[in-house]
């Protein structure tokens, strides 16, 4: 068995993580793994804290103040529920808010981070970003497009001019908390220029906790950086798939739950986080089978624990400019039928560096093919030079179709034979063997060879 078929197995282990629930990442646990706390904070526990302000450790360590309270220079006073942010003065008399805190409250400290409703793309050139898509199944096994994008609110800004605040007295200006406790000045923000930071290298300032990102899975590498894996080491998750080409002779017109499993798998098959952020290029793509795709890969992504971050672009440079393994795990090409003749192999020249650089760092390009319109979705793969195809050829509907190697990550769950969607297409390509594997075959009733469906191809 060759090493890429070895990784393919592995692939396997995103459904046993789903059954498992590895998924979940660490536990919450915010120890310190070596350094120290810096002047001026106490280690509580397992937390660099200020004792003169914590208001879990108001004073001593494990000395919390009451309900409503705040903690202020070591003492619980006030109810603490009506009280604004502390405020301090500027050279020039504007009022920032003490600690930068936004008006929205405090950021989680604890689990691990998810990102914020998928990528965006760049600018006002027709992408959108969609949020995890919901799906309705019907009778027949099919499903309804239903788009559910979400709006992220932006934070209030923490400056407060004299002209919104009129209750603040020279008192109020000249408080000791406008002071360093050390005699040390005040920058023009309302900082302390001269406090030292929170955590010592290796750890790192997250949300208030010293985390050692070397081998923290929830914060690998930096903060907010999870592994799907639960495993970090050396600052990189481990346990990632390796980059792959998935080109896939349906279009979802019609589709059989095996054929939808196909095309789960490919979405889905990054491991390196929880969620899947997904760029998905539709400039010449059909309504109705793009709209079942969406919700094929969205219902599988929550049926298994995990979330689906959905860019829609129709802008060709968006791949060239947006597509970076650290913003997204997969770039889906739906069938582009309604191109005109030439336009596909261009596009495919013009991705070539880009796409090339995003798959040999792991990320995942899936390409849905079918044998309407145009049919250049060989020309585009072939320019981008990850496959060469020189032709397709129909597949009827109903087709009964192989999973030719079920060991594969592609295959797994996929019922063999299963019948073939309208408008399938097989695949004149590059032989089976070493990177490239015939996942899905129309095997030939005279004996010949059987020509590929499903074909994957490991980088």
């Amino acid at each position: 068995m060759s090493r890429h078929l070895l990784r393919d197995l592995f692939g396997l282990s995103w459904l046993v993580a789903a059954a498992s629930g590895l998924g979940a990442g660490c536990a919450d646990d915010t120890s310190i793994v070596g350094g120290s706390c810096a002047a001026g904070y106490t280690l509580c526990g397992a937390h660099c804290v200020k004792l003169d302000s914590d208001s879990e450790n108001c004073g001593a360590c494990a000395t919390p103040c009451p309900s409503g309270a705040v903690c202020t220079r070591g003492e619980c006073a006030g109810s603490g529920e009506a009280e604004a942010p502390d405020a301090e003065a500027t050279a020039d008399g504007t009022v920032t808010q003490n600690d930068a805190a936004s008006l929205d409250g405090p950021e989680p400290t604890d689990g691990p981070a998810r990102q914020n409703d998928g990528p965006t793309s760049p600018g006002t050139d027709g992408s959108t970003t969609d949020g995890v898509a919901s799906s309705d199944s019907s009778s027949d096994g099919t499903m309804t497009a239903t788009d559910a994008p979400s709006t992220d609110g932006s934070p209030s800004d923490a400056t407060v001019t004299d002209a919104s605040t009129n209750d603040t007295s020279p008192n109020d200006m000249a408080s000791p908390e406008a002071t360093t406790s050390d005699g040390a000045g005040v920058d023009g923000t309302g900082e302390d220029a001269s406090e030292e930071p929170l955590c010592t290298p290796p750890l790192a300032d997250c949300s208030g906790a010293c985390i050692d990102t070397t081998m923290d899975p929830a914060n690998c590498g930096a903060c907010g950086t999870s592994c799907y894996s639960g495993i970090c080491q050396g600052s990189q998750c481990v346990g990632e798939t390796t980059g792959s080409l998935i080109f896939i002779g349906h279009d979802y017109t019609t589709y059989s739950q095996a054929q939808a499993r196909v095309l789960s798998n490919a979405v889905l098959l990054p491991q390196a986080s929880q969620t899947v952020p997904v760029l998905s290029y539709e400039r010449y793509a059909n309504p109705t089978p793009l709209a079942n795709v969406k919700n094929i890969i969205a219902a599988a992504a929550k049926n298994i624990g995990r979330t689906l971050a959905l860019t829609s672009t129709t802008t060709d440079s968006e791949v060239t400019q947006g597509l970076t393994i650290d913003t997204y795990g997969v770039l889906l090409v739906a069938d582009q039928p309604t191109a005109n003749p030439g336009d596909l192999a261009t596009l495919g020249a013009t991705w070539m560096s880009a796409i090339t650089t995003f798959t040999h760092a792991g990320g995942v390009v899936v390409v849905l093919d079918s044998d309407t319109g145009v049919q250049e979705m060989p020309a585009l793969v072939t320019s981008t030079q990850l496959l060469s195809v020189i032709a397709q050829a129909n597949v009827p509907i109903f087709t009964q179709l192989i999973v030719a190697v079920p060991t594969d990550a592609v295959a797994q769950g996929v019922a063999s034979p299963y019948a073939a969607g309208a408008y399938s297409a097989t695949f004149t390509t590059e032989p089976a063997g070493g990177s490239v594997v015939y996942v899905v075959t129309d095997p030939s009733p005279d004996g010949s060879p059987s020509a590929p469906v499903v074909i994957h191809k490991v980088f």
